[in-house]
């Protein structure tokens, strides 16, 4: 699944003890393309809608035909919260935390993750981001969110 990687294993330090994603047979995909630096989503081949997480039928017309395709990565604040209590020591040095549910542009589709680059009383509702991706491990990389042209 993952090819091989030029960076050194000590750069993912900073991210041990914080607990990633295990790729799986609907979602390895997804994780693939991460790791490249690209937000790419299943697009059903039957009705068109986009679909994240990833599963194996579409939740709009139940076909089980669908593509991987690269979206623009932007969207808006949907809905937020500030983390004050680190839930793990990773986010110790992290908080106060912004993490928002994440309207994409490509319809109705909504994404997870924290809000960075910013301060977290400068993030609102309605505020338009785009993904950025962090290297947490040799094979994933999260996508994360900060302020439009940032």
């Amino acid at each position: 699944m993952a090819q091989p990687n030029p960076i050194p294993q000590q750069q993912f330090a900073p991210y041990a003890g914080l607990p990633l994603p295990q790729p799986s047979w609907d979602n390895y995909k997804f994780w693939e393309y991460c790791r490249q630096h690209e937000l790419r989503l299943q697009k059903c081949s039957d009705c068109g809608s986009y679909r994240y997480y990833p599963r194996p039928a579409c939740p709009d017309c139940h076909s089980m035909q669908f593509e991987w395709t690269k979206v623009s990565g932007k969207g808006s604040v949907y809905s937020y919260t500030i983390a004050y209590n680190p839930v793990l020591p990773y986010f110790a040095d992290k908080v106060p935390l912004p993490v928002g549910v994440i309207k994409l542009d490509e319809g109705n589709v909504f994404m997870v993750g924290r809000i960075l680059e910013t301060a977290p009383e400068d993030v609102k509702i309605g505020m338009a981001v785009e993904v950025l991706f962090e290297d947490a491990a040799e094979d994933i990389s999260l996508p994360q969110w900060r302020p439009a042209g940032g």
